[in-house]
């Protein structure tokens, strides 16, 4: 895949935090999400495991579906008590199966992501006032959030 620099996620090497991974220039086709999760995934398991120690027990946290988030939301599901508002199926059964309060957003279902999208799910995000957002790469652009 023809990558190019526009935005650069955080890895954690050591106990350091190094730019590391890079999203494809716009409009490139995106591989399949199970191809994505073996992508560089021990990277990801090492930030989810970093990222997932951030956040305290009563903690509110807004998630977007991606493959970095899924690794967190797992490292994140080992707590109880944590409040996750997703528009993921997969963070949802993830952190919900774990005892954690989870409101799933609704929307357009995609199911190659296993996401809802479309401007429903951001009329409802929108009501939500959660302490903390973890997003990917692709959840941001220039024009503002979320790609879809």
């Amino acid at each position: 895949m023809n990558q190019a620099p526009l935005l650069r996620v955080l890895t954690l090497t050591g106990l350091t935090l190094t730019p590391a991974a890079i999203l494809p220039p716009r409009g490139e086709h995106e591989n399949a999400l199970q191809t994505r999760m073996n992508e560089f995934s021990a990277e990801k398991r090492m930030m989810a495991c970093y990222a997932a120690g951030l956040y305290r027990l009563v903690d509110s946290i807004l998630i977007n579906t991606g493959t970095t988030t899924l690794f967190f939301a797992r490292e994140l599901a080992k707590f109880s008590w944590i409040t996750v508002i997703t528009n993921s199926l997969m963070i949802t059964e993830s952190m919900g199966a774990s005892g954690n309060r989870v409101s799933m957003i609704g929307g357009e279902y995609r199911p190659e992501s296993a996401q809802n999208t479309g401007a429903s799910a951001m009329q409802q995000i929108a009501r939500f006032n959660a302490e903390h957002a973890v997003v990917t790469i692709g959840a941001l652009s220039a024009d503002g959030a979320f790609d879809f």
